[in-house]
């Protein structure tokens, strides 16, 4: 609940590959069996950045593992501190398997796909230095993904590559976190 306008939003390694191997188990799309190989352990098998989440103490204002998809985990996150979210969604880190498909599922996969415990964190601009280097120390990659704003009518507002707003019906679509219930 403590993320404040004008932090980062930060992502650890990269997000989608547990819902990329859902998807291929679900029968909703093909994957070669190399692939599958590769990302399957990043469903079965995920590895919660807790070493990163204590050294972020301090350091971090908010943050969140992502369970439930990426932007609805950080919709918690914006919630609880009353605040809203820019996000460039084309930032988002993704597997080169996941990034060789195309921007629709890789969206889909990396913005709302669940299990992946990365985490989602916000942090001033002051922490930029330490936390690329205290990634790098812990052989993790971070990537900054967007900004936290004033709270205002939207809770988060996506842009592409080009820096331009999606499509309302996109956003919507996007903003759906994982449901695993349905």
């Amino acid at each position: 609940s403590g993320a404040k306008a004008g932090d980062d939003i930060w992502v650890s390694n990269c997000v989608g590959d547990a819902r990329l191997a859902l998807g291929y188990y679900r029968k909703e799309w093909p994957l070669s069996e190399t692939e599958l190989t590769s990302i399957a352990p990043r469903m079965h098998t995920p590895t919660p950045r807790v070493e990163l989440g204590m050294a972020l103490i301090g350091h971090a204002h908010a943050a969140i593992d992502i369970s439930d998809g990426l932007l609805g985990d950080l919709a918690h996150v914006l919630r609880a501190s009353n605040v809203s979210a820019e996000i460039a969604v084309d930032e988002v880190p993704a597997s080169s398997i996941l990034t060789k498909k195309s921007p629709e599922l890789r969206r889909l996969c990396s913005l709302n796909g669940g299990d992946d415990y990365e985490l989602c964190f916000t942090a001033p601009i002051t922490e930029r230095k330490w936390i690329e280097k205290t990634a790098q120390e812990m052989g993790l990659q971070t990537k900054r993904i967007g900004k936290i704003k004033e709270r205002s009518n939207h809770l988060m507002n996506l842009f592409d590559k080009d820096g331009d707003p999606l499509p309302k019906e996109l956003q919507d679509q996007y903003l759906k976190s994982f449901d695993h219930f349905k």
